[in-house]
């Protein structure tokens, strides 16, 4: 079965979007707005995650990639995996680059954490790793040093400069 990446704005019909976003308002409500919100859509239960806002994140993949496409675009500041029995537009819309997303041939594991999104362990092309605590930020939360190091925001370069 194939998978599609990103967001589900982009593969639910207008007539029903208003249907999902209540179901994510009612679940993000109830469960005090958790990353990710889970929800039942058409049977299929779905982690829908945010980062914030809208934008675009690249992957550059090694292993365990999508079949198509290395990034995906969110317009609905929101995204998530979704079968692709349940989209209300063909694959080929994706394939032939009418919407930027990815298609993946197994269900992709999602994590997002401090700004960063993960996807089967990849970490977004926007990101880097602190040098002085190795965790993974978003490049604009990062602080630079006159010595060199980019650390993020709960640590302080100990150069002194």
């Amino acid at each position: 079965m194939s998978w599609y990446f990103g967001d589900p704005c982009y593969v639910i019909r207008d007539d029903d979007w208003m249907d999902f976003c209540d179901l994510l308002h009612a679940a993000d409500i109830k469960d005090d707005c958790p990353n990710p919100v889970c929800i039942t859509w058409r049977g299929v239960p779905l982690e829908v995650w945010s980062c914030g806002g809208d934008g675009c994140w690249s992957f550059d993949f090694n292993s365990e990639g999508p079949e198509h496409g290395s990034s995906f675009g969110v317009d609905a500041g929101i995204f998530c995996a979704m079968p692709a029995s349940i989209l209300d537009v063909p694959l080929e819309d994706i394939t032939g680059g009418r919407i930027e997303a990815m298609i993946f041939r197994d269900e992709p594991q999602c994590l997002v954490e401090d700004g960063v999104v993960f996807l089967n362990g990849t970490h977004d092309d926007s990101s880097m790793a602190c040098d002085i605590c190795n965790r993974w930020c978003n490049a604009w939360s990062m602080q630079s040093c006159g010595c060199g190091y980019s650390f993020c925001y709960n640590c302080e370069c100990r150069c002194g400069w």
